[in-house]
């Protein structure tokens, strides 16, 4: 699907449902893979990065998927909490993730770990509190697709720099490692196509 085309689905949210959008993104090829996230695993997130009852999280059932989650979930994953993005999610990550048009969980762990260093960097120097505008200054965002994982994306320089870049090393283990949680509010929850920039 073309990015033109993707873009003026997602305007039409209000026409379309989660769901239906999710299953659209599906077909052109936005399948996830089921994730092998147990209750166990959930447990044990729950107690290394303080994960509450109030997060309302899920582990993925059936054909529950990261590319299409139930209705009032979103998706993340335990390497996502270990590069600083913990629930309950910053509102700074939440507005870049809408900045950009994707759902959250299609944003590498390591592009997070970028941001909070950025928003970190801007507290320390006392500067105002860097926005997304800021961020797309500084980044652009890249699809996975070179890689095989159709519908991810990473943040990188413009100058392609490897000191600024976030690059794909542990995409492969939160690939499939994921559950669900309705304590992320975001414009879009389903795998939105903004394509391979």
């Amino acid at each position: 699907m073309s990015p033109k085309k993707s873009r003026a689905l997602r305007k039409k949210e209000v026409d379309y449902t989660e769901k239906e959008l999710g299953e659209i993104f599906s077909s052109k090829g936005f399948v996830t893979p089921r994730s092998i996230f147990s209750t166990s695993d959930l447990s044990h997130s729950v107690d290394k990065y303080g994960l509450i009852d109030e997060l309302g999280l899920k582990v993925p059932v059936n054909d529950e998927r990261a590319d299409s989650p139930p209705n009032r979930f979103n998706v993340w994953s335990p390497m996502h909490c270990q590069a600083s993005a913990f629930l309950l999610l910053h509102t700074y990550f939440v507005e870049i993730c809408d900045y950009f048009e994707v759902a959250p969980f299609q944003l590498t762990p390591n592009s997070y770990g970028l941001l909070a260093l950025l928003h970190i960097l801007y507290r320390v120097l006392d500067w105002h509190p860097s926005d997304a505008l800021e961020v797309h200054y500084f980044f652009n965002i890249k699809s996975n697709h070179a890689s095989g994982y159709e519908g991810f994306y990473h943040l990188c320089s413009y100058s392609g720099g490897d000191v600024l870049k976030s690059g794909v090393s542990n995409l492969d283990r939160y690939f499939s490692s994921y559950f669900f949680t309705n304590a992320i509010k975001s414009e879009h929850r389903s795998f939105c196509d903004i394509g391979c920039l």
